[in-house]
């Protein structure tokens, strides 16, 4: 933190100007944020008053994961319909015959409410179509509709093992995903670690058929976690919501707040409270004091609710809408930008999803703190 002088420019010019920000940590990520301060009372304005800010990105290291020395390796159990592994304080089951992951508990305490699925619905924002007015065929609603992506998905499993690497336990599991009003079937492949200290490393190979799945909502994973979770910190853009073409005025920082308080009280409930670029982000129940983290391999967007989106698509009013009290998480590897649709230009092409297949990965660490 400092301040440093800044010499009279004049309109349309520039001036160098030396900031002094010492060594910078191998490894580390490292970024510069300037907030540009009047240095007068104006007529419009007061001394001090924010009149704009810069961040600088100085060094986009990776962070190191400590090497794990003498641990045991990480357990698997086939306990006929369950495989259960278990390491540093982790406890995952997965049922045998469908391959979903239903129990995730941490020093005891579980973390689910239901299983992790795949999320390819967002409750439709005024931009993506006007619900309640007719003449929508020919906005993303429309086509999302015809295609029955707000029905629930149905899914098959068509293979799975577990394996070992070295000390870490795993599940693979490959599966098939399919849309009610749609013969096309969805490739899903997963590929989950558990390491000997306990935290879980899992793979996401996402294949999209063209030229149905060529513009959906969001790629991503939807987590239902246990009631009490609405801690939330995370490091990322904030504090307010942004996507993919509406982030620039969104700081990359650290934040602490409430599940409850990203909540955003639109006329219409609709998709809110989203995130982009996020590093990491950790949900916690204070009574319990039991935390899930989960980092991004690189980067993450996530959302962060007491209502699903079926929840909200299904509501015409604020009024409607009965608070969960699970936390949804929804962690997205990708997510449709917002656009000027319901007046204007709908979302540019590089803001939109393509087919094809859609790789990503995170860890998920969990513990007491």
């Amino acid at each position: 933190k400092g301040v440093f002088p800044v010499p009279q420019v004049l309109p349309g010019q520039s001036a160098p100007v030396e900031v002094l920000v010492g060594s910078v940590p191998t490894g580390a990520e490292i970024h510069l944020t300037i907030r540009w301060r009047l240095a007068h009372a104006t007529r419009f304005a007061p001394k001090e008053f924010e009149v704009a800010w810069d961040q600088v990105s100085l060094a986009r290291g990776k962070a190191r994961r400590p090497k794990v020395q003498k641990l045991p390796r990480a357990q698997i159990e086939d306990c006929g319909q369950v495989w259960h592994l278990s390491a540093g304080g982790t406890q995952l089951k997965f049922d045998r015959s469908s391959g979903l992951l239903t129990s995730f508990a941490s020093h005891g305490t579980e973390i689910l409410a239901a299983s992790p699925r795949l999320a390819l619905w967002r409750a439709a924002t005024d931009n993506d179509g006007i619900r309640l007015w007719s003449g929508q065929g020919g906005k993303a609603l429309g086509r999302w509709l015809a295609l029955g992506l707000q029905n629930p998905l149905t899914r098959r499993l068509i293979r799975h093992r577990i394996f070992r690497e070295g000390g870490t336990a795993g599940v693979f599991l490959e599966q098939e995903i399919k849309l009610t009003g749609s013969s096309k079937k969805i490739r899903h492949l997963e590929k989950w670690h558990l390491a000997p200290d306990g935290i879980i490393r899992v793979e996401n190979e996402v294949h999209l058929p063209a030229p149905e799945f060529a513009d959906l909502p969001r790629i991503g994973i939807r987590w239902d976690l246990a009631p009490g979770f609405d801690g939330l910190s995370y490091f990322g853009r904030g504090p307010w919501e942004n996507y993919s073409d509406r982030k620039s005025s969104a700081m990359l920082a650290r934040y602490e707040s409430t599940v409850a308080d990203t909540y955003v009280d639109y006329v219409m409930p609709q998709e809110h409270g989203h995130h982009t670029d996020v590093r990491r982000v950790r949900l916690s129940d204070p009574a319990s004091r039991i935390f899930v983290e989960f980092c991004g391999e690189p980067v993450l967007e996530f959302n962060a609710t007491h209502f699903t989106a079926e929840d909200l698509f299904a509501a015409r009013h604020t009024t409607d809408l009965m608070r969960r009290p699970e936390t949804i998480l929804y962690l997205d590897a990708a997510h449709r930008g917002l656009g000027t649709h319901s007046c204007g230009p709908d979302v540019l092409p590089s803001y939109r999803l393509a087919s094809g297949v859609h790789r990503f990965a995170w860890t998920i660490a969990s513990g007491i703190g």
